[in-house]
């Protein structure tokens, strides 16, 4: 018994900030982040939607779209992240925030670092490389690439939300109930969205 609360006591102390007034300087930054940020991400969102019309070009513009529409989902988690370091906490103690904090911050540094490749790539062959067609026309199919990275990014965030993380009160294995979860979603996804075969 007396084991069981010095562990609990550990994991309190875990989610607690070492130095106070260090986090307090990180919760500035990540407001001052969030100020600058969000009216420029904005813009870009508003830019890409009612100016450019990306949907309607086979280009880049999707690629970027879909960049600056990460970006702009990683904004939503920062109010959070400032919140908890102004609080002093590392990490939100509640185990379901932290773990939908920690999937979205995943998800989102995934999603950036594909569509900065694919967007590098095009580059690449479009400038340095025009005469690969075949290339050329894969990329041409960017909707079709945009909507395959942000399928594939679902299932690899997933352990995410199913391993046991510093500080987010969920330090025993998931009992299956989440991953259960996480493939009916992925299952209907894939059967009344993409239509796919039973």
């Amino acid at each position: 018994m007396a084991n069981s609360s010095a562990s609990t006591y550990q994991l309190i102390e875990d989610c607690e900030a070492t130095n106070k007034v260090l986090y307090k300087l990180y919760a500035t930054v990540v407001i001052v982040i969030i100020i600058l940020a969000l009216p420029l991400n904005a813009s870009v969102l508003h830019l890409f939607i009612f100016k450019l019309k990306f949907w309607k070009s086979h280009t880049n513009n999707v690629f970027l779209f879909n960049l600056a529409l990460a970006d702009a989902l990683l904004l939503l988690c920062l109010p959070l992240k400032a919140y908890n370091f102004i609080q002093g906490r590392r990490r939100s103690g509640n185990g379901t925030l932290c773990k939908a904090m920690l999937f979205m911050l995943f998800l989102n540094r995934g999603a950036s670092i594909a569509f900065l490749t694919v967007t590098s790539i095009d580059r690449y062959f479009n400038v340095v490389r025009p005469g690969r067609k075949n290339v050329l026309r894969a990329l041409k199919k960017s909707p079709e690439i945009s909507v395959l990275i942000w399928l594939l990014l679902l299932p690899l965030t997933i352990p995410t939300m199913l391993k046991s993380f510093d500080c987010c009160k969920s330090h025993k294995h998931d009992k299956g109930g989440t991953l259960i979860k996480v493939i009916a979603v992925m299952y209907n996804l894939c059967h009344n969205v993409l239509d796919f075969p039973h």
